[in-house]
């Protein structure tokens, strides 16, 4: 015999007391809410942005990571301009628009990639950075030539 199936009714609860939404803050005011913040961080990063899209006024600006890569410190600042938002990653520095690149771990991983390839430009071949990298990469075999393992 087949059990009748009832069907359980969501009664919404209502809330307790008064239920405030806060206003929310304006960018410019956002800065004093952060922890580890360093202003002389966040002035170089606004005077970058200041020569770079002249023509926008930076509202906030907000480092939200930093990882060390080849032994290379980049930290990446979340900016909000009165037109756009922009990443703007250090060492070098360079801005991605979030429009077009919504996502942090992407630009990052794509500002690496791009500064190894202009980096590579620069460098003559057997340079001493290119020799170091070698001296990295390569390993003995067991022939005691050198080669990529």
């Amino acid at each position: 015999m087949k059990k009748k199936e009832t069907k359980r009714r969501v009664v919404p609860t209502k809330p307790v007391g008064d239920c405030i939404i806060p206003p929310a803050i304006p960018k410019p005011e956002l800065h004093r809410l952060m922890f580890r913040h360093s202003e002389l961080e966040a002035q170089q990063i606004k005077d970058y942005m200041a020569r770079q899209a002249s023509d926008e006024k930076v509202l906030h600006v907000e480092k939200v990571a930093s990882e060390r890569i080849f032994g290379r410190e980049h930290a990446v600042w979340d900016v909000h301009t009165d037109k756009e938002r922009w990443w703007v990653v250090t060492e070098p520095t360079n801005l991605y628009s979030q429009t077009l690149m919504p996502s942090l771990d992407y630009t990052l991983s794509f500002h690496i990639g791009l500064m190894a390839r202009v980096a590579a430009r620069r460098e003559p071949e057997g340079s001493e950075a290119e020799q170091e990298f070698l001296l990295v990469t390569n390993r003995k075999n067991g022939t005691g030539e050198r080669g990529l393992r």
